[in-house]
């Protein structure tokens, strides 16, 4: 059986889906019991439902502190992303030129309709601003709750997370921009566009 430890770090099953199972686990082991005191049983009946409510107990209590450990656990990923956004500060969250925004919107989402198909994506100057203010916006989320859980499991600090992850985008800006050059093209050619309308 899997410990209370292991339960938790089940990253699709909350701490409430873990109290609930908590919860109904312990249900049955009571309607068990009371199956027990109250049915005429054989002793050898009476022993094997009485370890079976036991196991159920059992599993009920390390599905309580499952639950336990990954409400602390969610608390903290909080924080850290808290923390996350912060020192994403006068780094990521500052891009401003488009091939800045273009080449970390392509480190997070590579295969975004606007970064792999520009000429279909992108056909007016709106569909530029999405790609530029929202899509951007939404990759700082995206990199905010991924830095977050790299910092809850490798034990390091939101900064110590951010700035590693700066270094790594400083040293692949060159190549990124190289491969979405299509992508600021087309940003080109649409900024013309709008300009000469």
């Amino acid at each position: 059986m899997e410990t209370p430890q292991q339960l938790a770090s089940h990253s699709l099953v909350s701490a409430e889906e873990h109290a609930a199972a908590a919860t109904a686990l312990r249900g049955l082991a009571s309607g068990i019991d009371t199956s027990v005191q109250q049915n005429e049983l054989t002793e050898a009946e009476r022993e094997v439902l009485t370890r079976a409510s036991a196991l159920l107990e059992a599993l009920a209590a390390r599905r309580g502190k499952a639950a336990a450990i990954r409400e602390k656990e969610t608390a903290k990923l909080h924080a850290l992303e808290k923390e996350v956004h912060e020192a994403m500060r006068g780094n990521f969250a500052d891009l401003a030129t488009d091939a800045d925004k273009v080449a970390f919107i392509g480190a997070i989402e590579p295969y975004r309709a606007g970064l792999s198909k520009p000429a279909d994506a992108l056909r007016q100057p709106s569909d530029v601003a999405f790609l530029l203010d929202q899509a951007f916006r939404e990759c700082l989320v995206s990199a905010t709750y991924t830095l977050a859980g790299l910092a809850l499991k490798h034990g390091k600090t939101a900064e110590q997370v951010v700035q590693e992850a700066w270094a790594e985008h400083q040293t692949e800006r060159t190549r990124l921009v190289a491969r979405f050059a299509p992508v600021l093209d087309r940003i080109a050619v649409l900024r013309q566009g709008a300009v000469g309308a």
